[in-house]
C-alpha cells in the first residue's frame, strides 16, 4: 500500500513539474536533465529492488514484480536507444555538452543492467508456469526473444561508444611516464607470456618424447615400464592442450587477475577455457578412442581421420552451446535467450546424431551382424544397407552395438583388477562344485593318453615348451656381458616357490648366455651342512684340481681360471635350521664374495628357506640382485595351457563345464564366443587355484582333462578334484610341527626333521610316513616334499595356523 501510494506521488509531482515548464515555455538545460533523469532512475531502481528477501516471496508476489519490472525494463530500454541517438547527434557539441550527455546514457545503461539483475534474482521465484513463459521455447516466447535481441543490439551500439571514451582516458594517463611504463610492463609481459608458452607447445611433444624413452630406459620392472610408456604417451599426446589450459590460467588468473572496470574481460576468460576444455576433452578422447579401436583392428590413416573428424563435430557443437550460455549470460541473465539453450541442444544432439550415423552405417551394420548375426534386427540390417530407409535401422543397431561395447569396456576394465578375476574364479568354482557333486574325488582315478601325461609333466619344460616369462633374466644377462668382457662378475638369488620355475629359468639363462662364456650348471639333491662337504662338491662340479679342498685354494684357481657363469640350483638344500646348520650356505657366501671379480654366481632357493636366511642375516647384503619369482599372471598360466594341448595333438572341449552351470543349455549350439569365453573361465580358475604356480596349474588342469567320447584327438573339461584340506585339521600338533618345518625347508629327511625341531626320532619318521600315506607327502631316496596335489591346500593351512613363519 505504501509503495503504490509512493509511486503515485512521485508520478503526480513529475507532472505537475513538466506543466510548470510547459506553461513557462522554457526547455530545461541539460543539468536539470541529468538532475531528473537521476532522480527517476534512483526511484525506479529502488521500486525494483528486492526488500523483502527474495525466500519471503510467494510465487504469486513474485510473478507481479517480474511482470512490472519487465514493463519498466522495455521503457528504459527505449529510453536508452534515445539518449544513444541524442549522443550521436551532439558529436560536434562542445565538450562539456558531450560529456553530459555520455553521463546520462552511462547512468540509463547502469541502470538498466541493475534491473536485469534484479529480474534474475526474481527467476527461481516465479511459478513454474510463469517461468516457462518467460523463459521456455514456446509459440509465446518469440515476442520476449526478440526483445532480448534488442537489448543485445542495444549493447553492442553501447560498447564501442563506451571503450572510445574509457579509450581517450587512457590516452590521458599515458601522458604520466610511470603510468605509461606500468602499463608498458604488463604488456611486455603478457606479450612475453604468451610467445614463450606458444613456442613451447610447439615443442613439448619432441621433448616429452625425449624424456620418455630415457623413464622407460631407466626402468628395470616390464609392467611399470609399460605403465609408464602408455601414460607418458598420453601425456605427449594432449601436452600442447595442457599448455594452452596454462597459458589461460597465467594471462587471465595471474597477469591480468587486478584489471578493474572490464567485464567483458571475464567473458572473454570464460570463453577462453572452454575452448581449452574443448581441446583437451577432444585430444584425450582422440587417444583414447585410437588405443580401444586399435586392440582389435588396425586404424589407418582414413579410419583415424574419420574418428577424428566425428570427434570434432560433438565437441564443436558442445563448444557453441557452451559459448552461447556463457554469451547469453553475460548480455542479459537467464532469459529467454538463456532459456532456450536446452531446446536448442535437444536439436543439434538430434542432427548431430543423425550426421554421425549416416557417416558410420557400414561400420555399425558390420559391427552389429558380427555381434548379434541371429538379432532381432539382422534381418531388417541385411536388408536395408544400400538403402535410404537402413538409417533409421542403423540407428536402432547403434544401440545394441553402444550396449555391446560399453559392456566390454566395462568387462575389460574390471578385469584389469587381479582381486576381481579371483572373486570370478571363486565364484565360478563354488557354482562347478555345487553341480559336481558326483565327480572323482581323487588324483589319477582317470587315465588319459600318453600324450597328454607327457606334455602335461611336471618337470622343467624343454625350450619348445617354455613360457618367455622370466623376471630379471635381461639383467642377468647383462651381467654375463659385462664378465665376458673382462669385468666384474656377481652374485645374484633366485628365489621362488617350488614349482615357480626356477630350473626352467636357469635353462632359459643357460641357453642365452654370450657365445663364448662358460657355465655350469648344478642341482644340490643331498643336505649338505659342512664345508668340507661344500668344498668337496665344488671341486667336482667346477672340474678344479685334487688340492683343492679349502677355502683359500678355491678362490686362488676360481680368480686364476677364466672368466665362468656359476648356477647352483637348490640351495636350501645347504641349510638347516639347527645348531650349525648354516655352515655350508655361509662357505659358499665367503667363496661368492671373494671370487665375484672372475665368477657370476646365479644361486636358486626355495621362497621359505630363502626368507630365513635373510631373517638371520638383516644386515649382511651380499646378493648384488635378487629375482623373487612370484605367481605367473592369468595371461602367462593360459599361454602355457594352450602350448601344451598343442604339443600333445588334443584340444579341450570345455561344453560340459556350460552344461554344469545352464542345463537348458544345448552343446550342439555353443558359439564360438561362448566357447572361448568359459576356457577363458576355466583357465582363470586354474590360476586362481594354483596362485599362478605353473607346476600346480598343470597339475590340476590334468586332473580335469577326461577322455571325450567324440574322440578325435579331443578331452572335455571338468571341475578338477581338489584335496579335501578338512584332513589336515584332525592331524594332531606335533605333525603340524613337523609338516611346518618341511615347508620351511623344501625338502627334508626324517634325521634332518629330528635334528631341527628336536622331536624324538621315531616320532618324525613315524608322522612323514602317515603323511606320505596319505598323499600329503612324496617320498623320493628317504627326502619328504609336499606334494603338488596338496600343495596349495598346505601353504593355506599352515598360513591360517600361523605356523608358517620366517
Amino acid at each position: 500500500m505504501l509503495l503504490t501510494v509512493t509511486t503515485a506521488w512521485a508520478q503526480a509531482s513529475a507532472e505537475a513539474s513538466a506543466r510548470r515548464d510547459d506553461a513557462s515555455g522554457k526547455a530545461p538545460t541539460l543539468a536539470e536533465q541529468q538532475a531528473s533523469q537521476q532522480s527517476r532512475l534512483r526511484r525506479l531502481v529502488e521500486r525494483h529492488s528486492i526488500t523483502p528477501p527474495a525466500q519471503a516471496l510467494t510465487a504469486t508476489e513474485a510473478d507481479a514484480r517480474y511482470r512490472a519490472l519487465d514493463q519498466d525494463l522495455a521503457q528504459l530500454r527505449a529510453d536508452a536507444e534515445q539518449a544513444l541517438d541524442g549522443l550521436h547527434t551532439s558529436a560536434s557539441a562542445d565538450n562539456h555538452d558531450s560529456e553530459q550527455r555520455y553521463a546520462m546514457a552511462d547512468e540509463l545503461m547502469r541502470a538498466l543492467s541493475a534491473l536485469q539483475a534484479q529480474r534474475v534474482a526474481l527467476l527461481p521465484h516465479l511459478s513454474v508456469a510463469e517461468r516457462a513463459r518467460w523463459t521456455g521455447l514456446s509459440w509465446g516466447a518469440w515476442s520476449r526473444i526478440v526483445n532480448e535481441l534488442k537489448h543485445v543490439q542495444l549493447m553492442a551500439r553501447w560498447y564501442p561508444v563506451q571503450r572510445l571514451h574509457a579509450f581517450d582516458s587512457l590516452v590521458i594517463q599515458l601522458h604520466d611516464g610511470l603510468t605509461a611504463g606500468r602499463y608498458g610492463l604488463g604488456v611486455f609481459a603478457v606479450l612475453g607470456l604468451v610467445v614463450g608458452l606458444q613456442v613451447l607447445r610447439a615443442r613439448s611433444r619432441s621433448v616429452l618424447d625425449r624424456w620418455r624413452r630415457r623413464l622407460v630406459s631407466q626402468i628395470h620392472f616390464a609392467a611399470l615400464a609399460r605403465w609408464a610408456d602408455g601414460a607418458m604417451r598420453m601425456v605427449i599426446t594432449i601436452a600442447p592442450e595442457l599448455i594452452l589450459l596454462a597459458t589461460i590460467y597465467l594471462l587471465f588468473d595471474q597477469l591480468l587477475a587486478n584489471i578493474q572496470g572490464l567485464p567483458e574481460l571475464g567473458v572473454l576468460r570464460s570463453l577462453a577455457y572452454a575452448y581449452a576444455w574443448y581441446a583437451l576433452a577432444l585430444a584425450f578422447s582422440h587417444r583414447v578412442l585410437l588405443t580401444a579401436v586399435s586392440r582389435h583392428r588396425v586404424v589407418g590413416h582414413e579410419l583415424n581421420a574419420k574418428i577424428r573428424s566425428s570427434l570434432r563435430l560433438v565437441g564443436a557443437v558442445v563448444l557453441a552451446m557452451s559459448w552461447y550460455l556463457l554469451l547469453a549470460q553475460a548480455a542479459l541473465g537467464r532469459g529467454a535467450l538463456y532459456g532456450i539453450a536446452a531446446n536448442l541442444a535437444t536439436v543439434a544432439v538430434v542432427l548431430v546424431a543423425w550426421r554421425l550415423i549416416q557417416r558410420w552405417r557400414g561400420e555399425v551394420t558390420q559391427a552389429y551382424l558380427a555381434f548379434f548375426p541371429t538379432g532381432r534386427l539382422a534381418g531388417a540390417v541385411r536388408a536395408t544397407q544400400d538403402q535410404g530407409i537402413g538409417i533409421g535401422v542403423a540407428a536402432a543397431a547403434f544401440l545394441y552395438v553402444a550396449a555391446r561395447g560399453l559392456w566390454i569396456w566395462v568387462r575389460d576394465v574390471t578385469l584389469s583388477f587381479e582381486q576381481t578375476r579371483r572373486a570370478l574364479a571363486y565364484i565360478l568354482r563354488q557354482q562347478l562344485q555345487y553341480q559336481s557333486r558326483k565327480q572323482v574325488s581323487e588324483a589319477g582315478d582317470v587315465e588319459l593318453p600318453d600324450a597328454l601325461v607327457q606334455a602335461f609333466s611336471e618337470e622343467a619344460a624343454p625350450p619348445a615348451l617354455r613360457i618367455d616369462h622370466h623376471p630379471g633374466l635381461d639383467e642377468v644377462l647383462a651381467r654375463a656381458a659385462t664378465l665376458r668382457a673382462g669385468e666384474h662378475g656377481g652374485i645374484v638369488a633366485l628365489t621362488g616357490e617350488r614349482g615357480s620355475g626356477k630350473t626352467s629359468w636357469l635353462m632359459s639363462l643357460t641357453d642365452q648366455l654370450p657365445a663364448g662364456l662358460p657355465a655350469v650348471r648344478h642341482e644340490v639333491q643331498d643336505r649338505i651342512t659342512e664345508p668340507q662337504q661344500l668344498y668337496a662338491l665344488l671341486r667336482e662340479v667346477l672340474g678344479l684340481s685334487a688340492d683343492a679342498h679349502s677355502h683359500e685354494r678355491l678362490v686362488s684357481e676360481l680368480l686364476q681360471a677364466p672368466g665362468q657363469v656359476v648356477m647352483i640350483d637348490l640351495c636350501q638344500n645347504l641349510m638347516l635350521r639347527a645348531v650349525g646348520g648354516l655352515q655350508a650356505y655361509e662357505a659358499l657366501l665367503r667363496l661368492a664374495e671373494a671370487t665375484t671379480g672372475r665368477v657370476l654366481w646365479v644361486l636358486a632357493f626355495a621362497r621359505w628357506p630363502f626368507e630365513y636366511l635373510r631373517r638371520v642375516h638383516p644386515h649382511r647384503d651380499v646378493f648384488d640382485q635378487v629375482i623373487a619369482l612370484r605367481g605367473w599372471p592369468e595371461q602367462a598360466v593360459a599361454e602355457m595351457l594352450d602350448k601344451r594341448l598343442q604339443a600333445a595333438g588334443y584340444t579341450a572341449n570345455f561344453d560340459q563345464l556350460i552344461t554344469q552351470l545352464s542345463p537348458v543349455y544345448s552343446a550342439t549350439h555353443a558359439s564360438p564366443d561362448q566357447a572361448d569365453r568359459n576356457s577363458d573361465r576355466f583357465y582363470r580358475l586354474i590360476w586362481d587355484y594354483a596362485d599362478g604356480n605353473p607346476r600346480v596349474a598343470l597339475h590340476f588342469f590334468r586332473l580335469a582333462l577326461v577322455p571325450s567320447p567324440r574322440g578325435d584327438r579331443q578331452v572335455d573339461a571338468r571341475l578338477f578334484p581338489m584335496p579335501d584340506a578338512n584332513r589336515l585339521e584332525r592331524f594332531k600338533a606335533h605333525a603340524q610341527f613337523i609338516l611346518a618345518a618341511l615347508v620351511q625347508h623344501e625338502n627334508l629327511s626324517a634325521a634332518e626333521a629330528t635334528r631341527s625341531i628336536r622331536f624324538a626320532p621315531h616320532e618324525c619318521e613315524r608322522v612323514l610316513n602317515m603323511l606320505a600315506q596319505d598323499g600329503v607327502l612324496t617320498q623320493e631316496a628317504g627326502r619328504y616334499r609336499v606334494s603338488t596335489h596338496w600343495n596349495r591346500a598346505v601353504l593355506h593351512f599352515l598360513q591360517r595356523k600361523k605356523l608358517l613363519v620366517i
